[in-house]
Parts: structure tokens; sequence; C-alpha cells
């Protein structure tokens, strides 16, 4: 097979690398759809997107504050997506101007449902790829589990309201004060 022709002067060439831009690059030309390398080296086509994603995860302006969520609110453009289990939004309600899809429910709401269905079960338009998407939870951790899939599944302009339920009560509260 070619591949195993090629793959020792690929490990050499890898050995060589330093891990980072080099890499990746090399990843990017190879146009393998796996490579094999024992310890050295594992990719296939997804390591790329996986990289890019968690790159992306790290981006501070994915990630709102309660202020910045008030702010992105305004913009009725803006779809906020509260991805709590049915249990809890029953015991607290969900965020002003949210619309209910479980975490459970997520991937096949984005990527499966028509948008006839999708308006039928959540009574809303489906997003399109280029809504702006802000994704809240409890407390944060189910949102940026749901933003890492909306990019996954292409929706670029996804976000995360980094103090979900826990930080909206918190604030309102001191609010109301």
């Amino acid at each position: 097979m070619i591949v195993s022709r090629f793959l020792p002067l690929l490990v050499t060439t890898v050995n060589r690398l330093t891990v980072g831009n080099q890499v990746r690059n090399l990843v990017k030309s190879v146009h393998l759809n796996k490579i094999h390398t024992g310890n050295i080296l594992q990719f296939n086509k997804s390591s790329q997107m996986e990289v890019d994603i968690d790159s992306q995860l790290q981006d501070p302006n994915r990630h709102h504050s309660y202020d910045e969520l008030l702010e992105k609110k305004k913009d009725k453009n803006v779809v906020l997506v509260d991805v709590r289990d049915y249990s809890e939004i029953t015991q607290t309600g969900k965020l002003p101007g949210s619309i209910h899809i479980p975490l459970g429910e997520l991937k096949k709401a984005l990527s499966e449902m028509s948008p006839e269905n999708f308006k039928s079960r959540y009574q809303f338009d489906k997003p399109s790829k280029d809504t702006e998407i802000i994704f809240s939870c409890r407390g944060g951790r189910r949102s940026v589990e749901a933003l890492k899939l909306a990019l996954e599944l292409g929706y670029h302009r996804s976000s995360n309201y980094k103090g979900g339920w826990l930080d909206w009560e918190k604030n309102t509260k001191k609010n109301d004060s």
C-alpha cells in the first residue's frame, strides 16, 4: 500500500515538527483519511475540525456575562436557547425571551428537524446557520456542550451565557433590591 511506503518518511517529518501550526498544516496538506504512527501521531479528518472547534471554544467573545447578555438580547435577531431539562424549567421557568430545547434534543433539532417540525415542536422558527445563537443552562457547563455541538454542526455564530440561570437569578435579585 502506498501509505505504508511513505509512512516512515512522514513519521520522521512529524518527529521533527513542533506541535502546533506545523502539525496542523501537515495534516491539511497530506489529505489522508487516517494516519497511524503508533503513539507518535494519530489524526483523522475530524482531528483538524476538533482543533478548530476547541480553539473557538476558548475565544472569550463566545462566553457572555450577564451584562453582555442583556445587551445582546436587545437585538431581536439573536436567539437565546435554554438547554436545561424539562424538570428544571418547570421549577424555575426559562430565561425571559428564550426558547427551550433540552440539551439531549439539541442535535436532532438543529441537524435533522425540518423547519416545519422545529416550529411545531418549539413554537419558534428554526434558526439558520447564520443566526446568532446564545446557549444557556443552569450554571454554564451544559451550555458549553451545546455551543460545541452547534459549532460542529456549522452554527458559527453561536455563543454561551457563562453564568446560566444561577447567574441570571443572582443578578436579577440584586437589581430588584
